[in-house]
């Protein structure tokens, strides 16, 4: 019997093409099991998940198609995505015994203009309420001017693909079972179409879910730093309207307090659980390369170090709540320039040392279950699509065994590449890849499936490990920890917020007028980054609101103060901030008329303090002529407050640049990279003709990335990585390590005093970098391998220890294709910037 089927007819006879009134009166089946064929006929690509394909038919003749449900089923809503041409008048009817039918909608509740938009997906949204038990459903076009087009029909927000009854007593079913044992009874029990919309995602931000199996849809969101929520997609399914702003990757990491980063990703977890979403799509590692690229602020360090120490609590923290986690995007997405046809051209040191670390931390640290691939290329090979990234190097080299993602659309192109190159899932939909399995299945229905199989299993593992599919998706109770969230993101922005300049002019005290300028946007709406990374947040506490509550009505803000405003202040800080985005770089240099205002202001008034908000480093032209500088990142929703306490020496700033700031774009070991007919390309859109072909961007500095490369290559820069002031001062001493030599199965730990000698409570950044006296091939000075934030009150002092295993002297060696530390001496240099050390020791590799 057919558990589902589908028919298609005229309600009376007409003269149509041959191709479609051979369809007339035809049932055309679904399988009921996993072996059964999968039918590709026209009228089925209305049922396929497929935006692709569409039913079309030029007739103005009323016509219907009846769907054969196969088993009675309760029916909750119709959803039905037509294409450019739909019928004036139309009704939806349901059955229960196949005989009788019932009209439940009809035109009258179709308003095209106002039909369910999300994204390019449109659909018409019939509800039934109450529920409707029936076996058959029909849809009638009674009136049209110039034919139907339907591309999808969905029961109950769902692809009817199968409502075959499942027993109880099913392994999949039972939430004590292993997940593997589970995986393995459910793949036996899904019919082919069913595991075919397994392998792409389903309206935009979902997986799908299997209805007859009790397995609902799973929600995905953005981002790193909160929930960017989106209604539209969403619909009924959030138990909240609101998620908390919480400071972005790159200020996260300038905590240098992986302890943070957990509490973050703890308070997110929670956050899904409340809102129903099953998958974060974060946290963002990829590495800084380019200062200029539009995601830096969703991506944490020019570091791999700091990244994975970062990035594994951060990951701890979100999965502690049962969600899963994806960290992203795998690999060497470091620019937005032509992103989906960059070519990033890469040796497999550089590969293996820089860019694969924060990913491997989160596979054999973190535990993370989900992978999203990146938009660019990879030495010729699309990332979405490589068996070598996403099979040999993920699964094999790094022992992966979570599900892989695409990211959104042109994270993958060419459909024939899918299956078997350790890809999961297409995301957004199908767009294709269902074609091309239809077609593989005609040829190979048994080897298809095989693939099918492997393809899916992943996804499928890792919803039962996580118990995703087994509870309630939303649950209410966790809107109570939203309080604490607020709290969680104002400390995180305090803690990040980063000190680079300090003529004694700060902390501001009360009594002094404070003239507060800039671009009105920096001053009250400072909060993120734009595109997926941007998190709205709610109750946002802007920089004049953070500071009129502190300072009352010494506190005045005017975007075009007059010259006597000016000259009569006390202070004067000057608020801008950089239009980082996805999907497009920016320039390193701010604008002409920012420079020139800051210039015009210390030409005034030598009291001028600016405070930037940008993903990472900019231009500084003026930095000569003012006395303050702080690096204010995007702080999230609760920035006015923890820019208030850190300016008025509430907070003493302990934050500490994840970056290097060079001097001028020129000296970067990126230059050039956007190169176009000789001029740098700034705009989102591609240059011509690019979307034919990839664009390479070599990667021709090798490891010497970040401060790596303005100390091996002796350029310039103004503030180094590592660096960042306190309203206090340290000292670093009495450096000791457990052990004079170190080996594979002898670690060691490095411990050092730190003072603080000043006379106010701060923190400190106590950072080890290992420098290898002796290598056979050209290493960087010095590389990050410890950190510890330590809090000391005046005069108070601390011994802190940190550990250091033979890894941490190791490179990737080309010959072996595995890590390689040579015999010999090796420097230990602790300080609390990557250029200012303060002790030093020497250790022995054997």
């Amino acid at each position: 019997m057919n558990n589902t089927s589908l028919r298609y007819q005229f309600l009376r006879p007409v003269l149509l093409a041959a191709a479609v009134a051979s369809l007339s009166g035809r049932i055309f089946a679904v399988e009921t099991s996993a072996s059964s064929p999968l039918i590709g006929s026209t009228p089925m690509a209305i049922l396929d998940g497929d935006s692709s394909t569409t039913w079309v038919s030029q007739s103005n003749e009323p016509q219907e198609i009846t769907i054969d449900l196969g088993n009675r089923w309760p029916i909750r809503s119709v959803e039905i995505e037509w294409g450019k041409k739909y019928p004036l008048e139309y009704e939806v009817q349901l059955t229960t015994d196949g005989k009788t039918w019932r009209t439940v909608a009809h035109s009258v509740d179709f308003k095209p203009n106002n039909s369910k938009v999300w994204f390019k997906f449109k659909f018409t949204v019939h509800k039934i309420d109450p529920a409707i038990e029936a076996t058959g459903l029909r849809i009638r076009s009674l009136k049209t001017t110039n034919g139907v087009e339907m591309v999808d029909v969905r029961i109950n927000g769902l692809y009817p693909f199968c409502y075959e009854h499942v027993p109880s007593g099913a392994v999949c079913l039972n939430k004590s079972a292993a997940p593997e044992a589970r995986v393995n009874d459910l793949l036996s029990r899904m019919t082919i179409r069913e595991k075919v919309g397994m392998v792409a995602g389903f309206n935009f931000f979902f997986f799908s879910g299997i209805e007859r199996f009790g397995f609902e849809p799973v929600l995905l969101n953005d981002a790193t730093s909160g929930l960017n929520l989106r209604p539209e997609v969403e619909r009924e399914r959030s138990s909240i309207s609101q998620s908390t702003s919480f400071p972005l990757a790159a200020a996260l990491a300038a905590t240098w307090q992986p302890e943070l980063a957990y509490e973050m990703g703890k308070a997110i977890g929670e956050e899904c659980r409340a809102a129903g979403t099953g998958v974060l799509l974060g946290p963002g590692v990829n590495i800084h390369r380019t200062s200029t690229c539009g995601r830096n602020f969703e991506y944490m360090s020019e570091d791999p170090w700091l990244a994975s120490r970062m990035a594994v609590q951060h990951i701890k923290g979100v999965q502690g709540q049962k969600i899963i986690a994806t960290i992203k995007h795998f690999i060497a997405n470091n620019n937005e320039f032509v992103r989906t046809r960059c070519n990033a051209v890469i040796d497999e040191r550089t590969l293996h040392e820089i860019y694969l670390p924060a990913f491997a931390a989160a596979v054999q640290e973190a535990n993370v279950r989900a992978i999203m691939s990146s938009y660019n290329w990879l030495n010729g090979a699309k990332c979405g699509e490589d068996k070598v990234l996403l099979t040999d190097i993920l699964r094999g080299e790094l022992g992966y065994t979570g599900m892989v993602m695409s990211d959104w659309g042109d994270g993958t192109e060419n459909m024939t590449k899918i299956l078997g190159s350790g890809q999961n899932m297409v995301m957004p939909g199908l767009k294709g890849l269902g074609q091309h399995i239809r077609a593989l299945l005609e040829k190979n229905p048994a080897g298809t499936e095989k693939q099918l199989d492997a393809m899916i299993a992943p996804t499928l593992r890792v919803l039962f490990e996580m118990g995703t599919w087994d509870r309630k998706a939303s649950d209410p109770a966790f809107k109570n920890t939203f309080a604490g969230h607020k709290i969680t993101a104002r400390t995180i922005g305090e803690s990040a917020i980063t000190l680079l300049k300090n003529d004694q002019i700060l902390p501001l005290v009360k009594g002094q007028s404070i003239l507060i300028t800039g671009d009105s946007s920096a001053v009250t709406n400072a909060g993120s980054g734009g595109g997926s990374g941007h998190v709205k947040g709610y109750d946002h506490i802007n920089f004049y609101d953070g500071l009129k509550a502190v300072f009352g009505s010494a506190v005045k803000y005017d975007a075009n103060p007059s010259d006597e405003a000016v000259k009569q202040a006390d202070r004067i800080l000057y608020f801008f901030k950089m239009s980082d985005s996805e999907g497009t770089d920016r320039p390193f240099d701010l604008s002409e008329k920012i420079n020139q205002q800051i210039q015009a202001l210390a030409a005034k008034n030598p009291n001028v303090i600016v405070i930037a908000s940008s993903g990472t480093a900019f231009g500084t032209p003026w930095l000569d002529s003012v006395k303050g500088l702080v690096h204010g990142y995007f702080l999230g929703q609760e920035y006015g407050e923890a820019m208030a306490n850190v300016l008025s020496g509430t907070v003493s700033p302990s934050g500490k640049l994840p970056f290097t700031m060079e001097k001028s774009f020129e000296d970067s070991p990126a230059h050039g990279y956007n190169l176009v007919d000789g001029s740098l390309w700034w705009p989102s859109k591609f240059p011509p003709n690019v979307k034919t072909h990839t664009i390479d961007v070599p990667y021709s500095e090798g490891v010497f990335v970040g401060y790596r490369w303005y100390e091996a290559k002796q350029k310039p820069f103004n503030f180094p990585f590592g660096f960042g002031l306190s309203y206090t001062t340290f000292e670093i001493s009495n450096m000791k390590v457990s052990a004079t030599t170190i080996s594979k199965e002898k670690p060691v730990t490095v411990s050092v005093t730190v003072k603080n000698t000043g006379k106010t409570a701060g923190a400190e950044v106590v950072q080890l970098y290992v420098h290898d006296d002796a290598a056979s091939v050209e290493r960087p000075y010095r590389e990050l391998k410890g950190f510890q934030k330590v809090f000391l009150q005046p005069g108070e002092s601390k011994t802190i220890t940190m550990p250091l295993d033979w890894k941490s002297l190791a490179f990737w060696d080309v010959k072996t294709h595995a890590w390689l530390a040579e015999p010999g001496a090796f420097t230990l240099l602790v300080g609390n910037s990557s250029r200012n050390e303060q002790c030093r020791a020497q250790i022995d590799y054997k």
